[in-house]
């Protein structure tokens, strides 16, 4: 019994885990296009790269608290991906809005995060449906 909570427990860790890495690099890339369509211009090794490197670097602390939190809903709630999908944007606004609020100037910056979140969260909840926790073969059938 306690093997298979181990396993459960891993299992989760790393979907949330693939969660987070993949909504920071897909995001980033997202952000970076839309801003290439504004400005027209498009450089693949002197902008892209180094964008994703910085927004992945800025994106994955500070979502911290979303993916925590979003791992302990699965493990202690539920598994449905709708709900887990409206559940990580509340918890990406909310966890944008507590960054800029507690480190950065909130007045300043929070109308500069809403569009970069609204892409974080948007992403992340497709994701969700897409990104698969992996059963293990110690694992009941029914917690899935």
């Amino acid at each position: 019994m306690n093997s298979e909570k181990n396993n459960s427990t891993i299992s989760i860790l790393i979907y949330v885990l693939k969660l987070w890495l993949l909504t920071s690099l897909l995001s980033s890339i997202t952000i970076y296009f839309f801003e290439v369509l504004s400005t027209g211009k498009f450089d693949f090794w002197h902008g892209l790269i180094p964008y994703m490197f910085y927004a992945m670097i800025f994106s994955l602390p500070f979502s911290i608290p979303a993916f925590i939190s979003l791992g302990l809903i699965i493990k202690l709630c539920t598994k449905n991906k709708l709900i887990l999908s409206i559940v990580s944007i509340v918890f990406v606004f909310l966890s944008i809005y507590l960054f800029s609020y507690l480190i950065l100037d909130y007045d300043k910056n929070f109308t500069k995060l809403v569009p970069i979140s609204s892409i974080y969260a948007i992403v992340l909840s497709i994701l969700i449906f897409f990104v698969d926790i992996k059963k293990s073969k110690t694992m009941n059938n029914e917690d899935y």
